[in-house]
């Protein structure tokens, strides 16, 4: 008799997050390519609002790799603050951006996985206008970024 494999079967699915990112430096400055601390203290934090669709592929119960990708859109705050800012100097703002990644699952157990991804993030608006963004040419708040999650459920 021959056994007839598992049934795969791809799904989509919706997702949301929200993060949030602080890092703690100094204000500084470019002057002809060089960089100069100025030792003001400087707190930057970013906090993205991500809403995106997904798609696992070959996916069942018996499913132990599992690949997906994803893709959506989100709003992201970024502020910047710094004790002895002048008037202008500090940044509060928003902006919208979007956002695509793709990884592999691993189920450990029926109700324990492990993942990796890989996001890239794109939202303009937020860097080069001014200060040292302006100055690096830096105009984009997103990147690529390398994730590992443990997963508990289905």
């Amino acid at each position: 008799m021959r056994r007839r494999p598992p049934s795969t079967r791809s799904s989509a699915s919706r997702w949301k997050g929200v993060s949030r990112f602080k890092k703690s430096g100094q204000r500084a400055f470019v002057s002809n390519g060089q960089t100069f601390q100025l030792g003001i203290p400087l707190t930057a934090t970013i906090t993205p609002l991500e809403l995106g669709l997904g798609y696992r592929f070959g996916a069942s119960k018996s499913s132990r790799i599992v690949p997906y990708v994803s893709g959506g859109i989100g709003s992201y705050a970024y502020r910047e603050t710094a004790d002895f800012a002048a008037t202008g100097d500090n940044v509060d703002t928003r902006h919208s951006g979007y956002l695509a990644a793709g990884g592999v699952e691993f189920r450990v157990h029926r109700w324990i996985g492990v993942a990796v991804d890989a996001q890239y993030t794109h939202v303009s608006g937020i860097l080069g206008d001014g200060g040292i963004s302006k100055d690096a040419g830096e105009t984009d708040l997103g990147g690529v970024a390398a994730r590992f999650k443990v997963l508990i459920g289905r």
